[in-house]
C-alpha cells in the first residue's frame, strides 16, 4: 500500500507540473503574440501618419504642380477610402490606412487617418515599398481659359514608384507639364508616344485596344475598364486616370460640396462689400452656381457647373477693386 501511494503521489506531482508548465507556456506564447500584433498595429499606424505628414507639402497655395516620393520601411499597401458628404459631414471624409508585410504576412489592422480637406486619388489599394505622389490645384473654370480662376482644392495623386505611364497623342501642354514635373523631381514615371514595355498606356482620342485608359479630351470623358467618367480641367483628368471610378465619383462629390461652401462664403463677402460701394452684381450668378452645386449627382453634371463657373469668373474679373477672389 505504501508503494502504491508513493507511486500515486509521484504521478500527481508530474501531472501538476505538466499542467502548470503548459499554462505558463501558453501565457508566454499569448504574450509574445499580443506584443507582435501590437507592434504590427503600431507600425501600421505610424506608417499611416508618416504618409499623412508627407502629403502635407502637396496641400499648398502654390499654383504649380508638386511631386514627392514616399518611402515605406517594408512592402506596404495604402488604402484610400472616400466617405460621401451625403452620408456624413458637410465635406465628407478622406480616410487612409495601411497594411504592411511582416513575417511574410499582411498585418490585419485598420488604423485610419481621417481628413475633411484632403482629396487623394489612387488605385485601392496601391502597393509597393515606395510611392510617387503629386498634386495639382482644381480650379473653376478650366485653368487654360482664364488667369484668375475660382480655386476649390488641391488634388493629390498616388501610385507605386515602379509604375510607368505612357501618354500617347497627348496635348502639348500636358506633355510639357508632366515633363517639367518629373524633371524637377528626377523621378521618371511618364513617357510619351514611345511606350516602354510594361507601361500603362493612356490614349488620347484613340481607338487602340491596348489602352489602360482612353481620353476623349474634347468631350471630357475618361474610359477605364469599359466604364466612363466625366472631367473638367486637367486636374480632374489626372484624377480619373490614377483612381478607381467609384472613388473618383465619390471624391468629386466631396469637391463639389466644398465648392458650394466657398460660394456661400463669397456670397457673404459680396454682401459685406456692398457697404464699400461695391454693386454686388455677382449675387445672382452665385445663387445659380450654388443651385447647380446643390443638385450635383455625378460627374456627368460637371459641364453645367463649369459653364456657370466660367460666366461667374468672367463677371468677377471685371469688378476691379470689388473682386471676390
Amino acid at each position: 500500500m505504501k508503494r502504491k501511494n508513493a507511486q500515486l503521489n509521484i504521478s500527481f506531482a508530474w501531472i501538476f507540473a505538466i499542467v502548470v508548465g503548459a499554462f505558463i507556456l501558453f501565457l508566454a506564447i499569448y504574450g509574445v503574440t499580443k506584443f507582435v500584433n501590437i507592434q504590427k498595429t503600431q507600425q501600421g499606424a505610424e506608417t499611416g501618419k508618416e504618409i499623412s505628414v508627407l502629403l502635407n507639402p502637396l496641400e499648398s497655395s502654390f499654383e504649380t504642380t508638386e511631386m514627392v516620393t514616399i518611402y515605406a520601411p517594408t512592402e506596404t499597401r495604402i488604402f484610400s477610402e472616400c466617405e460621401n458628404p451625403k452620408s456624413s459631414e458637410v465635406f465628407g471624409k478622406q480616410k487612409i490606412w495601411t497594411l504592411q508585410k511582416v513575417y511574410n504576412s499582411w498585418t490585419p489592422t485598420k488604423v485610419e487617418i481621417s481628413s475633411r480637406n484632403r482629396y487623394v486619388f489612387s488605385e485601392n489599394p496601391v502597393e509597393g515599398k515606395s510611392f510617387v505622389a503629386f498634386s495639382k490645384p482644381f480650379e473653376f473654370p478650366p485653368e487654360r481659359r482664364t488667369d484668375s480662376p475660382f480655386k476649390v482644392a488641391d488634388l493629390i495623386y498616388i501610385f507605386p514608384s515602379d509604375e510607368k505611364y505612357c501618354f500617347t497623342e497627348a496635348d502639348e501642354e500636358i506633355i510639357e507639364e508632366l515633363d517639367l514635373l518629373q524633371n524637377n523631381s528626377r523621378i521618371k514615371n511618364f513617357y510619351f508616344d514611345d511606350c516602354p514595355t510594361g507601361s500603362k498606356k493612356i490614349c488620347f482620342d484613340s481607338d487602340s485596344e491596348d489602352c489602360y485608359a482612353k481620353i476623349n479630351y474634347n468631350s471630357g470623358i475618361v474610359e477605364k475598364n469599359s466604364k466612363e467618367v466625366y472631367f473638367e480641367t486637367d486636374a480632374l483628368m489626372y484624377a480619373a486616370i490614377f483612381s478607381e471610378n467609384s472613388e473618383y465619383e465619390c471624391q468629386i462629390g466631396r469637391i463639389m460640396a466644398r465648392a458650394k461652401q466657398l460660394a456661400e462664403i463669397y456670397e457673404i463677402k459680396s454682401e459685406m462689400e456692398k457697404n464699400q460701394s461695391c454693386p454686388g452684381i455677382l449675387d445672382a450668378d452665385l445663387i445659380i452656381f450654388k443651385t447647380l452645386l446643390n443638385s450635383y449627382n455625378n460627374s456627368e453634371d460637371l459641364s453645367y457647373i463649369a459653364n456657370q463657373a466660367e460666366q461667374l469668373n468672367a463677371r468677377n474679373s471685371m469688378q476691379g477693386d470689388c473682386k471676390l477672389w
